[in-house]
Order: C-alpha cells, then structure tokens, then sequence
C-alpha cells in the first residue's frame, strides 16, 4: 500500500498532513479485486474513467468516489464533504493524465505488441537529448498523427505544448532511465526483427555455460548488434554486466519479490502477456524429510540448539534497530540541515527582491530627476528665448531711435550750416559796410537815413538769429539727454546680460552637482549589481551542493534498503528453517507424547515466540516502508525547494541585465544631455559676444 502526501490544512492550529490513496490496479484488471476491505487500502474507481477515455455504456467500474467503500476510507484520512471529494478527484486526474504521458519501454526494447498500449511510442534517447543511432526504427515524434496523437487526444493533452510534455518526459525517464536488459527469445528461439535488447548467453553471464565456444549463444558484447544496443541506452560493458549480474541475484529462487509500484507491476503483467521466452521460476519442493530421532537427549539438544539460534536472532534484531535508528537520526540531522540551508537560501532571495526593489526605486528616483532636469531644461529655454525676444526687440527700439536720432542730428547740422553761412555772409556784409562806411563817412551824411533803415533791418535780422540761436542749443541738449538716456540703458542691458550670465553659470553649476550626484548613483548600483551577481554565483554554488547532498542521501536511502531488505531475506530463510523444525519437532513430540510433555510445552511457547518475532517484522517492515515514503516526500519536496530557487535566482539574473540596461540607457542619456548642455553653452556663449558686439557698435554710434 502507498500513499501520496498532499494537503496540508490551513488553520490557525498546527497543520496537519492528509494523505490520498492511490487507485487499486487490481480493481482495473480482469476479475477485480479480491482482497478483503481491511487488507485492500486503496480506492475502487475506472483509471480509464480519470483518463477520460471510457465509455459508461460498456464499463462496470465505478466512476465516482461516492460509493460507500470509498468514502469510508477517505473519511478515516480526513477526506469529507463534497469539496474533499472534489479535490481528491481532480488530484486523481492528474496522477492518472501524468501517467498517461509516461514511455512504453517495452516499445524502445522492441517487443511491445499491445493493441491498447496505454503508454507513448517514442525514442527515450530521443527525450532525453539526441538519439545516438542513424537507422533509429523508433518514433521521434509525439504529434506523429497515430498512436501518440491517439493518446494525448484521450488525456486532454493535446494542446498542451510539445516542449512540455518533453519536459515531464524528461523528469520520468531521468527518476527511472531504461537499462539494457537480455533477450530471452534470443536464448530459446532466436531473436528476429527489431530488437533492442543484448543477445547474449545468460549462462555464461554467470560462469554457468557448460558449452564453452561451442554455445550457439554469443559469449561477447562487442558484437555489431550488442554494440548497437549499448549505444542506444549510453552504457558501458562493464556497468551492464553489473547491473545484469546484480538483477540475477535479485530474481534469484530463494528471494521473494521486491514491493513494485503500481506502474511496475503494469509493466511487468504486460512484459509477462508479451515476452514468449519467460517462464516459471521453479520453487523448493514442498516436501521436507523428516529425520527420526528417537532419543530424548537429542531432542533437548535440538530444542536448546533452537533456543540458542532464537536468542541470536534476537541479538541482531536489537543491534539491527539499533543501526536503523541511528541512520534514521543522521538522516533527520541531514534533513533538518537541508532544511536549514533552504530557508537560509529563501532569505537570501527575500534579501535580493529586497535590495531588487531599492535598485527599482532607486531607478525610478533617477528618471523623475532626469524627467525633473529635462522640465528645467525646457523652461530654462523658454526662459531665455523670451529674453531673448524682449533683448531683440529692445535692440529694434534703440536702432529705430538712434537711427531717427542720426537722422536728426544731420538736419540739426545742416541746419547749423545754413546758420553759419548765413552768419558768416552777414559778418562779411557788416565788414564790408563798416569799410564802406570809413571810405563813405564824408559821403554818407547824406544817406544816414537810408543807413540807419538797413542797420534797423539788419538788426532785426541779427536778434532773429539769436532767438533761433537758443532753440537749437535747447534741441542739442535734448539731443545730448537722449543719448544718456540710451548710454544707462545700454548700460542696464549690459548688467542684465551679466546677471543672467551669472544665473547661467549657478544653473550650469547646479547641473554639474546633479549630473555628478547621477554618476555615484550609477556608480554605486553597479556596485550593487556586482555586488548582487557575485552573490547570485556564490547562492548558485550553495544550490549544487545541496543539490549533490541530496543526491548522496538518496544513494545512502538505497544502499540501506538493499541492506535492510537483504536482511530481511536472511531473516525469512532463518524464521523458514525455525518452521521446519519446529514442524520437525512437533511430529517427533507426536511419536514422543507420553514422555516428553514438558517438551511440547517448550516448542509451544518457542512457536509462540517465533509468531510474535514474525508479526514484530512485518509491524517493523510496516514502519520503516512508512517512514521511506515520508523521507521520499520531504526529499522531493527539498529538491522542489532547490528547483524553485534555481527559477528564483534565474529570474533575479534576469531582473539584474534588465537593471543594468536601464543604467545604461540612463548613462546615455546623462550624457546626451551634457552634450546638449555644452552645445547650448557654446551657442549662449556666441549669441553673447554677438550682442556685446551689436551693443559696442551701437554705443560708437551712439557717442
């Protein structure tokens, strides 16, 4: 009996785990189950039904968990109500869909003739990684449009995606890879056809072979054909003739046969319907000579003699419990040490979503700023192309005035040239008069009045000048205000032009802070992210040795079985020979009633003992199987944990490339951002020399 651990209640009381029984096999065959309701612990439901390949007209299993059998063993698991039953069913799906994506290894051997074959024809070597043979007769596709479509279609599986159902081939055939294995036909009727299989003599496997070289069966595996085969299943000469001579061992006569799983024992039903060159192991007879004694003292004899090999069977039980237990303890110790390290390694992964999320923020903060800078950027040029606009039409203004000023200042002194012609024409008339007045004084008596009228006139004239005289000085005093005007507003342009400079250069200092601020942060996460990769690295090494002390454990898990079931085996064949003799013995008690009652006493309490030491062995064997199947889970589960973390640390590398794209696109942008800085620096720096030129030009004209 197996169960498979599943759910574990979520409440706030310490959690509790539910097991859920696998389906009998022994229900799905021909016949049905026989065993009784106490020695059958699994449920009696169709497989073909969990498979969704059966049809209810024609099948007489059950195809619900509502019958009183099975609710009466989930119900003592802690299975109960509609929505237990509802869930254990869909976990029965699956198991089943999962078992229906499994190989026929039969079919990669070449002797899979079931019409019905519930499993997948397809190359393992070729799910595995690449087939190595050229003339490979196997299948290498799974949507082949025939058996393998067949199949999918019946499990639902068929838009499931092929790199999918590849990837839980691969889990199934890495737990449980094919191995090379001899071909019996080969042996009794020779092999014909396909055949992956050894053809070589099984007696002279084991130095049996009383033919030598005149055995019509090969005695070598580098035949062509065994060469063939070697290849395709990846082994050597030398682990196959291990592993063969081991499994020998394993079937031998007096050992009875291992727990099989369910799948296993479906394979091997199948193997035994289809393999014609297996047959009947024979047994010991089940006759056993009884040897006479007649005297009493060799009867005491015998009995002590068992009573001395009960007391040593006892002896290595206790040292047997002993070693078990203390295996058990250093497995608890390695378990619990692995435990350890996968929550260590699940903090360290809190830890680096943790330091992932500051990288984000921190990214996040970055672009607000250079969003913020750009903002600036942007206004700042709005800014100064206003300014710019108001400077050029100031510009505009004072040219318009000093042109107009120019073009007054030329009619003033035109104006101021006709004046003093005029004036430089009059002096000369009053010279000219005064000398005609000295050459004339004689002769002028008589024209005094005619004088006296023109020097009146003339006067006239001459204070006419003067008033004109102070109009134009008052006009070349406005004149003169002006261009002081113009001079202090030059000269406000020109503090204007160097405030703003200034403002530029805190502006142009401000960015150089902030860039440089960029620059540590960018260099500080690469530090980070240096920081986090090497640490990734050292969490990836952590994973592999853990991966290996899990791997170790397993190996130990199976070396002790071995030793466990081996000693079992010794156990049954002793606690065998205590029945035959004390069978022996009862028949001699027989003979020997009258006088040796105290002696059937003996053997009475010795079989009584022997019972109890047998039913300590199977409450034992009970035990240790159920304690297999947990350490089985709790590895499973770490090796789950150890696959989550590997997906963890894979994602987290991931996150890390596409923060340090980020970063570089940043670093780009930075620095296009300098670059439109300089040039715009360069191109303010132009526009100002152009302006103090245009103004030094101006202010010459102007003076």
């Amino acid at each position: 009996m197996s169960f498979a651990r599943h759910e574990r209640q979520r409440s706030g009381q310490q959690q509790t785990a539910r097991q859920l029984p696998d389906v009998c096999n022994d229900y799905n065959r021909k016949g049905g189950c026989t065993r009784s309701w106490s020695s059958c612990h699994e449920l009696h439901l169709c497989t073909y039904f969990l498979q969704n390949r059966c049809t209810d007209e024609r099948c007489n299993k059950a195809h619900a968990l509502e019958t009183p059998r099975n609710i009466l063993l989930l119900e003592g698991l802690g299975w109960q109500g509609s929505d237990d039953l509802a869930l254990a069913l869909d976990i029965l799906r699956r198991r089943a869909r999962g078992q229906a994506t499994s190989i026929c290894v039969m079919y990669n051997e070449g002797i899979c003739n079931v019409p019905s074959c519930g499993r997948l024809h397809i190359c393992y070597r070729r799910v595995v990684d690449t087939c190595p043979l050229d003339d490979c007769g196997l299948s290498h596709d799974l949507q082949d449009g025939g058996h393998n479509a067949d199949l999918l279609a019946s499990a639902g599986l068929t838009d499931t995606p092929v790199t999918e159902l590849l990837r839980r081939l691969q889990e199934q055939v890495r737990r449980r890879p094919p191995q090379p294995a001899l071909c019996r036909a080969y042996v009794i009727q020779g092999c014909q056809g396909y055949c992956l299989r050894l053809h070589y003599c099984e007696a002279f496997l084991y130095s049996r072979c009383s033919f030598g070289d005149r055995c019509s069966n090969s005695h070598s595996l580098k035949e062509s054909h065994n060469r063939r085969v070697l290849t395709f299943f990846g082994w050597t000469e030398e682990q196959v003739l291990e592993a063969l001579r081991k499994e020998g061992v394993g079937r031998s006569a007096s050992r009875p046969a291992r727990a099989r799983t369910p799948t296993e024992r479906d394979d091997e039903e199948r193997f035994d319907r289809q393999d014609l060159c297996e047959g009947s192991q024979r047994g010991p007879s089940a006759e056993t000579p009884v040897k006479r004694i007649d005297s009493a003292k060799e009867v005491a004899n015998h009995i002590a003699s068992m009573q001395t090999l009960v007391k040593e069977l006892k002896d290595k039980d206790q040292q047997r419990e002993t070693k078990v237990k203390a295996e058990e303890e250093n497995k608890k110790k390695k378990i619990a040490e692995l435990t350890e390290k996968v929550q260590s390694s699940e903090k360290i992964m809190s830890i680096t979503q943790q330091r992932n999320a500051d990288y984000q923020r921190q990214i996040a903060s970055m672009q607000t700023l250079v969003k913020e800078l750009k903002d600036k950027d942007q206004q700042r040029e709005t800014k100064v192309k206003a300014e710019e606009e108001n400077k050029k039409k100031k510009i505009a203004e004072l040219t318009e005035k000093v042109q107009s000023s120019e073009k007054i200042m030329s009619i003033t002194q035109q104006r101021n040239a006709d004046y003093q012609r005029q004036i430089a024409s009059m002096q000369t008339l009053v010279k000219e008069l005064k000398d005609k007045d000295q050459q004339r004084e004689t002769e002028v008596k008589a024209e005094e009045e005619n004088k006296k009228k023109n020097i009146a006139e003339l006067t006239e004239k001459v204070q006419s000048s003067e008033k004109i005289m102070p109009i134009i000085q008052q006009r070349n005093a406005d004149y003169q205000r002006q261009i002081a005007s113009m001079q202090t507003l030059v000269k406000e342009l020109k503090d204007k032009d160097q405030q703003r400079e200034t403002k530029v250069k805190a502006e142009e200092e401000n960015k150089k802070k902030n860039i440089a601020e960029l620059t540590e942060k960018v260099q500080s996460s690469e530090k980070i992210m240096s920081i986090t990769q090497q640490r990734n690295a050292d969490y990836q090494r952590q994973i592999a040795i853990m991966q290996t002390l899990v791997k170790e454990l397993k190996d130990k898990d199976q070396q002790r079985e071995t030793e466990v079931k081996a000693e079992e085996e010794n156990k049954k064949k002793k606690i065998a020979e205590l029945t035959e003799k004390v069978q022996n013995s009862e028949k001699i008690m027989a003979i020997t009633q009258e006088r040796n009652g105290d002696y059937q006493r003996q053997i009475a309490s010795m079989q009584t003992l022997v019972k109890e030491l047998k039913d300590k062995d199977q409450q034992r064997e009970t035990e240790v199987k159920a304690e297999e199947e947990n350490k089985k889970k709790k590895i499973a589960e770490l090796t789950e944990k150890v696959q989550s973390s590997e997906k963890i640390m894979a994602i987290t590398q991931q996150r890390n490339a596409d923060y340090q794209r980020q970063i570089a696109s940043m670093q780009t942008l930075v620095k296009e951002l300098k670059d439109k800085d300089e040039q715009r620096e360069t191109e303010v720096k132009a526009e100002e020399e152009n302006k103090k030129k245009k103004i030094a030009e101006l202010t010459e004209k102007a003076c």
